[in-house]
């Protein structure tokens, strides 16, 4: 009996091994590696865009016709036109009163060309391009009751 398994074994042990037929592969293995890089150039006008840690915070409105970025530290909103490739507007949020934006934006989302997003470390509020904050919902440990310094 041992045999004869060994016997019906014998050709399936023997197919998945050996030596393969396929021409070995050069040692280089980025030898057919290539990237491709898209930026697009705007135009500011007359205004400055701070570029100084990135446009990492950003949105494209639901058409994708606008790019918004926000400098995160300053709350600038810039908006461009993606069609026309320059500057349209700059929106000033103000950085302390009763429509304040966190003071540093950790993320930024356009609902669409009137109403924004904007989160920080202990807040996250829905403003309008008048820098009208119509939503604000605080968030940190001083809003949770019962929680311990550590669970803080």
């Amino acid at each position: 009996m041992k045999r004869l398994t060994l016997l019906l074994l014998a050709p399936l042990i023997f197919s998945c091994g050996g030596n393969s037929s396929e021409k070995a592969e050069s040692g280089n293995v980025l030898e057919n590696f290539s990237f491709s890089i898209d930026t697009v150039v705007m135009d500011p006008g007359d205004q400055l865009v701070n570029l100084q840690s990135g446009p990492s915070k950003f949105d494209l409105s639901p058409d994708k016709r606008l790019y918004y970025f926000i400098h995160r530290s300053l709350g600038v909103l810039s908006v461009f036109d993606l069609e026309e490739k320059k500057l349209i507007k700059q929106l000033q949020f103000e950085k302390e009163g009763p429509n304040a934006i966190p003071n540093f934006v950790s993320s930024f989302h356009a609902f669409d060309e009137n109403r924004f997003l904007l989160t920080g470390f202990g807040n996250i509020g829905i403003y309008d391009s008048a820098g009208v904050e119509h939503l604000s919902i605080p968030f940190g440990t001083d809003q949770f009751t019962g929680l311990s310094d550590d669970e803080g």
